[in-house]
């Protein structure tokens, strides 16, 4: 009898964890997307881009929160991780380092111009070009979660320009290209490398394609149409917002535009196709 009471009170218990663990995953949107800084690098007065400009984030104490590089077009982005105000400071080799102040309100991405001179000038360093709510599901998405996971070492991805540098692969294949990503036998299908288990097994991670869960089919998915690829691997690494999956989660994220038959990316591989065919029946 003693057993049997126990049993009838443990295991609702047990239930009730199981939910509350589940609804705060799926129930807290808020914690999917976050703030982010983004825009920029240029030469004051001009239109070039500064490149490998060090560019940090910091609070109102001073305490720097996130730092990053811009890219060869000056392009960066840095992850708030709340609301508030901001300062921005940017320096480089060559140049006088410039900070300005930034609002950043809730679930934000403020889009900002660094201004950076040769010289020392008096001038406003930064200017507010835009400012948007990041919706969840769309590729604004995939950029802020990829800003804060790369500050925090989780995660592997692959943005569009090496996407498009691997343009002929399969899906499959360029998967692979990630840490961890592992193809069978029959060189189709993909798995992860769940290093959390003992020793490392390979296992069927789950799908996700611009934010909604995948059953399947996956390989249909075609390269030229990706903009962004994320890969996590085990519950130690699982995003928030979506329901972990014990082996990982592979987030695939399409253009704004993809299935449009006339972008340059198709354009091009088509007339790669006609070329070599073309050279083949030359050969023949």
């Amino acid at each position: 009898m003693s057993m049997f009471m126990r049993s009838s009170i443990s295991q609702p218990s047990l239930h009730g964890w199981v939910l509350f663990f589940v609804a705060t995953l799926l129930l807290g949107p808020e914690v999917a997307v976050g703030q982010s800084i983004h825009g920029r690098v240029l030469v004051q007065g001009d239109t070039a881009a500064v490149s490998g400009a060090n560019l940090t984030i910091a609070d109102s104490a001073g305490t720097v929160l996130a730092q990053v590089q811009a890219n060869e077009v000056g392009s960066f982005r840095l992850p708030a991780p709340g609301p508030g105000l901001f300062r921005i400071r940017a320096s480089r080799i060559g140049f006088s380092p410039i900070s300005a102040e930034v609002r950043v309100r809730d679930r934000e991405a403020v889009e900002v111009e660094l201004r950076m001179a040769e010289e020392a000038i008096p001038l406003d360093p930064i200017v507010v070009v835009g400012r948007r709510r990041i919706r969840e599901g769309t590729l604004d998405e995939f950029y802020d979660r990829m800003a804060r996971n790369r500050q925090s070492g989780k995660g592997h991805f692959l943005t569009k320009e090496q996407i498009e540098n691997r343009i002929s692969m399969s899906l499959p294949m360029l998967l692979q290209t990630l840490p961890g990503v592992w193809l069978d036998s029959s060189m189709q299908s993909v798995e992860l490398l769940n290093s959390s288990a003992f020793g490392g097994v390979f296992c069927q991670p789950e799908y996700i394609l611009d934010g909604m869960p995948m059953l399947g089919g996956y390989r249909t998915i075609h390269v030229l149409d990706l903009e962004g690829v994320e890969v996590y691997r085990g519950y130690s690494e699982a995003v928030h917002g979506y329901f972990p999956n014990s082996c990982g989660m592979i987030f695939l994220w399409r253009k704004a535009d993809w299935g449009n038959p006339f972008t340059w990316g198709r354009v091009f591989l088509a007339g790669g196709l006609i070329a070599i065919a073309w050279a083949v029946s030359v050969i023949l």
